[in-house]
């Protein structure tokens, strides 16, 4: 019985080697680039939306500790507050913006 089936296994690996299909090859090396550029495009995004996120956050805490602190500027706080907190919302909508229109 065990000769049987090294006999068996032996002809197996005794079959002669078949030809890449390059067709098939092919096909694999462009998903692979495909998806390296795909990877590249992906964190290119995530930097660029890290940059915005930050400057729109900095903005906001300098309106944040100006509309705090009262004695900063006194008469001029009120006249800031408001291009101030436009000047953050103007960033994060347009990041909301950027991004419903490239996951479309």
């Amino acid at each position: 019985m065990m000769d049987e089936e090294f006999s068996d296994l032996a002809a197996l690996l005794r079959y002669p080697k078949r030809p890449a299909d390059e067709a098939f090859v092919n096909d694999i090396e462009w998903l692979i680039e495909l998806d390296i550029a795909f990877e590249r495009r992906r964190s290119a995004t995530y930097r660029r939306w890290a940059v915005d996120l930050g400057s729109a956050s900095a903005i906001g805490c300098v309106a944040f500790v100006l509309a705090g602190d009262p004695s900063a500027a006194q008469g001029a706080a009120p006249m800031l507050l408001a291009p101030l907190l436009a000047a953050t919302a103007v960033p994060i909508l347009w990041l909301l913006a950027r991004s419903s229109t490239s996951a479309c």
